[in-house]
């Protein structure tokens, strides 16, 4: 008895992305370059989406549909299974994509270091203050407080009290006599312009030594000499601004600190520092009271 040839078996997994949203244009792109992402615990989520936007923004795909063909190449191993375990024709959009993919992942994913990560921060001995403060808001964006924020006051105590001691002087001086007074925003900004400051000053130094090792070595151009004065110049108005801004402030500082000093005197009948009465410096006749020729 003949067997009977068996019929070809089909697969069961239907692909979730509907077929109106994978007509796009698209370029060859060497699969070896593509982000990937495995789904495992370890990776960081908030990275690969990064990296993904970034890659496909060097290849021009800026549209949705561009994004949400290529996606799925981007999956591996478990990720790859979750995504053909959505169901065909579940995915319409991108946006519902990116939604789909956030919800299975983004806690799944977030190591529970992140949330103690931001509270164990150290400024680094060769990071700049704006480095520093790009740092911190980093990990705070890649935290579970980017969504559930932390107060204010906790925000600006946890930044400030891994800074170098310098910083906090610094910004003492640009602020009002204590930084710990100003928003968690206004600390920022203050972070970014102090930093910048003592920026310039470095690669203001940087220019001399290009410049001296130039000169030495016999290597040097006009149009070199002339780009090399005037980066010089920038960057010490830059840093003398700098400068003025710190004296301003310490200035208005003392001011303050003698107004807070302000009394009423009874003598005198007016408004001035401690121990400096207009009584006091005005001269006054004496009689004398011993014998002798007039």
């Amino acid at each position: 008895m003949a067997n009977n040839p068996q019929a070809p078996q089909t697969s069961t997994l239907q692909y979730p992305i509907v077929d109106t949203a994978v007509n796009a244009p698209m370029k060859s792109i060497p699969l070896q370059n593509i982000p990937i992402f495995h789904g495992l615990t370890s990776e960081d989520l908030d990275a690969f989406l990064f990296e993904f936007d970034v890659f496909f923004w060097g290849y021009d795909y800026t549209t949705d549909p561009q994004k949400l063909k290529l996606f799925p190449s981007t999956l591996k191993g478990a990720a790859l299974q979750w995504f053909m375990g959505l169901g065909g024709g579940t995915i319409n959009d991108w946006e519902q994509m990116k939604t789909s993919f956030l919800k299975k992942y983004q806690d799944y994913c977030r190591s529970r270091e992140l949330k103690d990560e931001i509270f164990q921060m150290v400024a680094r001995p060769s990071e700049t203050l704006e480095e520093y403060v790009e740092r911190f808001q980093y990990n705070l964006q890649r935290s579970p407080y980017a969504t559930s924020p932390l107060p204010d006051n906790l925000l600006k105590t946890t930044l400030i009290k891994a800074m170098k001691e310098q910083w906090v002087e610094t910004l003492n001086i640009m602020g009002k006599g204590d930084i710990y007074q100003e928003n968690f925003a206004d600390i920022i900004n203050l972070c970014i312009k102090c930093s910048r400051g003592s920026t310039r000053l470095k690669s203001t130094e940087h220019y001399m030594i290009t410049r001296d090792n130039k000169i030495s070595g016999g290597g040097i151009t006009h149009a070199e000499i002339g780009n090399l004065l005037k980066d010089f110049k920038t960057d010490i108005l830059g840093t003398l601004t700098m400068q003025l801004d710190i004296m301003k402030a310490a200035k208005q500082k003392e001011a303050e600190a003698e107004q807070n000093l302000v009394i009423f005197c009874p003598r005198c009948r007016k408004k001035h520092s401690h121990k400096e009465c207009l009584l006091d410096m005005v001269q006054t006749n004496a009689i004398c009271m011993k014998d002798h020729a007039t």
